[in-house]
């Protein structure tokens, strides 16, 4: 009978694995990406605060910007494309996962922003525009 077929039990044990693997794998990739959310949360929280000081405690708080020029010298974002987005406090902002659609081999990424505290300017920086 089947049951007793060691070729089948040992197939059987193969699998069970292969899955034991696999799951711990995708189990240390989403552990990984937790570690690289609360790292990007703290950045975020941090440039925040850095932000809201410099907004309160300076007289030329309504002049800060960024130029093209200062996003070029970030070395993180170089070969990368880059948007700019000023908008006002309180505008939510989602990035669902990539679609299942790809140009030129690369995933696709949709963005939205959403405020109903005035309105939102965005400003796309290519590739070409960050070489040096």
């Amino acid at each position: 009978s089947e049951k007793n077929d060691p070729h089948q039990c040992a197939a059987g044990a193969d699998s069970n694995v292969g899955a034991a693997q696999e799951s711990h794998a995708l189990r240390k990739q989403l552990e990984n990406l937790l570690e690289e959310e609360a790292e990007m949360d703290r950045k975020i929280d941090a440039a925040q605060h850095e932000l809201s000081q410099y907004m309160t405690g300076s007289k030329d708080a309504g002049l800060a910007f960024v130029t093209h020029e200062d996003i070029r010298t970030i070395p993180e974002f170089q070969g990368h494309t880059v948007i700019a987005i000023r908008a006002p406090v309180g505008t939510e902002l989602s990035v669902p996962g990539p679609s299942e659609e790809t140009v030129d081999g690369r995933k696709r990424y949709e963005i939205y922003l959403k405020s109903s505290g005035g309105p939102i300017d965005c400003v796309l920086i290519k590739d070409a525009e960050l070489s040096p």
